[in-house]
């Protein structure tokens, strides 16, 4: 009985005090609900700018002084040596001093090199990717209009370097990619791929956008084994995650 009496008045006490509370009071009670801050997940994280001032030693450091001096096509020539290409932080500071006061010179004749057949020189084509993402700025301003009038294998390549470009701008160019079902044309270099469906521009920009957002999603990369519907099911998946982006990274402390 004594219990009964004291859940009661307990009740009676709750009751009581949530009516009668002072305005000001729930106020400053809704607000510390209110004013939670949103964190990332709210919103799509780009990525981060290539890291163009790290100590390098002091030949390293002279190597990459020296480009500034060379013309554009020799100081590209000299970043697809192979002490560039396998070390990502020299690669970085020299592709930015031997661009930094001529960027639209440098993404130009990035450019060039991807407007062949295929990547073919696999050394130009990442030295290429790296001076656009070192200068995204310049190289947002050329490779969307580039896009819009290019062929399908420029197209492909366009898509191919620009997962972590960091801007809006390509962004979009994904991003309205993932519409563009236009097959690859690749048979002629890779015999082998002739009995799987050709890949398409959309499944280039999911895989990008994948890698640019680290999705958490079924699968990491749409590749020739996968089937049409299998492809077309994940891109539409990616989509929805794209409209609603807390649904995007994983849940290991990405965020």
């Amino acid at each position: 009985m004594k219990a009964t009496v004291w859940i009661s008045t307990s009740l009676l006490l709750v009751f009581v005090a949530a009516t009668f509370m002072p305005k000001e009071c729930a106020a400053q009670s809704n607000a510390v609900v209110m004013s939670r801050p949103a964190g990332k997940k709210g919103h799509l994280r780009e990525p981060d700018p290539p890291v163009v001032d790290a100590a390098l030693n002091a030949d390293q450091e002279a190597s990459t002084e020296q480009l500034a001096a060379r013309s554009e096509s020799d100081a590209f020539e000299t970043l697809t040596e192979d002490r560039f290409v396998v070390d990502e932080a020299y690669l970085n500071k020299a592709v930015f001093r031997a661009y930094k006061q001529r960027q639209g010179q440098g993404v130009a004749l990035a450019v060039e090199h991807l407007k062949r057949r295929a990547p073919g020189a696999k050394k130009r084509f990442h030295v290429a990717r790296k001076v656009f993402e070192v200068f995204p700025d310049a190289a947002s301003e050329t490779l969307p209009a580039l896009y819009n009038t290019a062929d399908v294998t420029t197209k492909a390549n366009i898509i191919r370097v620009s997962g972590k470009i960091a801007d809006e701008r390509i962004r979009t160019l994904l991003v309205s990619a993932l519409n563009d079902r236009t097959p690859l044309d690749e048979e002629e270099e890779n015999p082998e791929l002739a009995d799987f469906p050709p890949l398409r521009l959309c499944d280039l920009a999911y895989n990008q956008l994948v890698l640019r957002y680290r999705v958490r999603g079924p699968l990491r990369a749409i590749g020739f084994a996968h089937r049409v519907a299998a492809r077309d099911a994940n891109i539409e998946i990616l989509k929805g995650k794209l409209s609603v982006p807390e649904t995007l990274y994983h849940a290991t402390g990405d965020e």
